[in-house]
């Protein structure tokens, strides 16, 4: 229990939205870091773990920010405010270029939370339900579905193909071979993989399987969901209004 998981699925996508577009939108610092504030607050409050958004939110967002965004501390032209030794005073960390990392990071990290807090409250089929009754078009609902499956199903096979070839070699293979099994591996993975999609898809269909995601318990709208829908999406207009 918890402040998302009592919110119906619909609520919470239409909440996701707006603050993800908030947050995809905002030009200012102070309005960034108040999304990322408020995401914390709601993520304590509906009984999420600060390690867990670490782990699985923060920590990936730094990460891939500090892979595709660190460049620029150099490349953004400005006056130089950590000067690199042995290189000419015009080459080093610029201020331009640490605020545009500084605002990078902050919105990948807030965006990242919004969606963290949206998948970790909420079952998987119902978001799909809910993106369903959203009209989302079906073939989107399908591809998304399917594709969470089969990550894992993906992972399995391929840790039993190698696991497989482990437990039938002695040795270590000359890096040519070892080349070589890699892409017959991945070749025979590939293929695999599509005709098990092909089997499951006929499987579903031939069981009356339309494109919906079907519930025992399904979607409702209460009272206290237009409340929510109502204040997320005030607060992410005042966020964009703000922001510009």
């Amino acid at each position: 229990g918890g402040l998302l998981q009592s919110l119906d699925a619909r609520a919470k996508w239409v909440g996701y939205a707006g603050f993800v577009v908030a947050a995809g939108l905002a030009r200012n610092f102070v309005v960034l870091a108040a999304l990322f504030f408020g995401a914390v607050v709601v993520g304590l409050l509906s009984r999420l773990r600060l390690r867990e958004l670490a782990l699985r939110a923060w920590l990936p967002a730094l990460l891939f920010t500090a892979l595709v965004g660190g460049p620029a501390l150099f490349l953004v032209p400005g006056v130089p405010i950590a000067p690199i030794p042995g290189l000419p005073p015009t080459l080093g960390i610029s201020g331009a270029g640490v605020r545009s990392v500084g605002f990078l990071l902050l919105r990948v990290e807030t965006i990242a939370t919004f969606t963290l807090l949206l998948v970790l409250a909420t079952p998987w089929a119902r978001l799909l339900a809910a993106l369903r009754a959203l009209r989302v078009p079906a073939t989107v609902v399908v591809i998304l579905g399917m594709t969470y499956r089969f990550l894992f199903l993906l992972l399995a096979s391929a840790h039993d193909l190698f696991l497989a070839r482990r437990s039938r070699g002695v040795g270590k293979l000359p890096p040519a071979e070892a080349r070589k099994l890699f892409a017959r591996t991945t070749g025979v993975l590939l293929s695999k993989t599509m005709a098990t999609s092909q089997q499951v898809y006929l499987a579903m269909v031939s069981r009356g399987f339309t494109g919906d995601a079907r519930l025992l318990d399904p979607l409702a709208m209460r009272g206290r969901d237009g409340v929510a829908v109502a204040a997320s999406l005030g607060l992410s207009a005042i966020a964009i209004w703000a922001g510009r």
